[in-house]
């Protein structure tokens, strides 16, 4: 006897969570070793303490952590993705974030596109090394496409 699948409406209910949440996870820049993107750093960083959590295989702001923790300092950052066309959101720990900074000090973020290439990520993401590498200098058909992207806003809630 076949029997027809039954269909719940948590599959819409989750959906319209998905939507209401604007797709976050789409538009968080995420790469497995070996990936290389092209970006462009747009922005301010800015930083939150944070927990690693096994069972979320994800990282949590401290305060929403269910047991006390040693926090990590976690730095997030608009990043525009040109062979995409689209802006979306990276997130570091401190090392990257030296590397991002040391960039910043001699190149400068607003004139280049970068190259960022996963060199060692733990599966589950928890950490990773990144190569970030001067790419492309912008000319100014560039940046005036550019400028005009709506970047992503955080806060202590993020």
């Amino acid at each position: 006897m076949n029997k027809e699948p039954t269909h719940t409406d948590e599959w819409a209910r989750i959906i319209e969570r998905l939507d209401k949440m604007g797709a976050k996870a789409a538009d968080h820049l995420t790469l497995a070793n070996g990936d290389k993107v092209f970006v462009v750093f747009l922005g301010e960083p800015w930083a939150y303490e944070a927990a690693w959590q096994d069972e979320r295989k994800q990282w949590v702001p401290v305060h929403r952590s269910p047991a006390p923790v040693d926090p990590a300092l976690r730095i997030r950052i608009n990043v525009y993705i040109p062979a995409m066309g689209k802006m979306k959101w990276w997130e570091m720990d401190t090392a990257t974030f030296q590397s991002l900074h040391t960039c910043r000090d001699k190149y400068g973020l607003d004139n280049w596109m970068f190259e960022v290439e996963a060199v060692d990520v733990s599966p589950d993401g928890a950490s990773g090394v990144y190569s970030i590498l001067p790419e492309a200098k912008l000319d100014a058909a560039d940046l005036a496409r550019i400028a005009c992207r709506p970047l992503f806003q955080w806060g202590e809630d993020a």
